[in-house]
């Protein structure tokens, strides 16, 4: 998957739960908006993301955001538990886990 480095480095915050840093930096988008809301709130019981398995990277999805030219949405199965539950989405239709 071409986005591996970038991703990588995000999920490894995510994993580390550096919500502050990824807002400070300008990876989220929506600097105002609770991060872990998406997290708490997937599934029955939230998530516990984790970023080294390599089937996270294996079970990547990712395609281009046709009313967005140039930005693409990317799906990671990040919950290390295992479990595997529809994709939850954004309020920009864009989905979030697995």
């Amino acid at each position: 998957m071409r986005f591996r480095p970038a991703l990588s480095a995000i999920v490894d915050r995510l994993a580390a739960r550096d919500y502050e840093g990824l807002k400070r930096d300008g990876i989220d988008p929506h600097p105002a908006a609770d991060l872990t809301v998406w997290i708490r709130n997937y599934g029955r019981t939230g998530v516990t993301i984790g970023s080294k398995a390599e089937d996270v990277w294996s079970a990547a999805d990712a395609e281009p955001i046709p009313s967005r030219p140039g930005q693409w949405h990317v799906v990671l199965p990040l919950d290390v538990r295992g479990r595997r539950e529809p994709p939850v989405t954004d309020g920009d239709d864009h989905r979030v886990g697995r």
